[in-house]
C-alpha cells in the first residue's frame, strides 16, 4: 500500500468506527457506559485492518504516481 492508500483506509475505517459507536450506545448503553477509555482507538485500528485486506488495491492506487 501507498501512503494515500493507507490514508483513505483509516478515513474509512474511522467513519465505519463513528457509526460502530453510535450503534453500540444506541443498542448497548449499559456496556458502553462502562466501556474503557480507549476502546474507539481499538475499534478504528481492527477496522483499518479489516479494510486494508478487503478494499481492491488498485482502485484506490491508480493514477496517483505512488507506485
Amino acid at each position: 500500500m501507498n501512503d494515500q492508500t493507507n490514508v483513505q483506509t483509516v478515513g474509512i475505517a474511522a467513519g465505519a468506527t463513528v457509526i460502530v459507536m453510535w450503534l453500540l450506545a444506541f443498542f448497548a448503553p449499559d456496556l458502553m457506559a462502562t466501556a474503557p477509555t480507549g476502546l474507539e482507538a481499538a475499534i478504528t485500528g481492527v477496522v483499518a485492518v479489516i479494510a486494508g485486506w478487503f478494499l481492491p488495491k488498485d482502485k484506490f492506487t491508480k493514477g496517483t504516481g505512488n507506485g
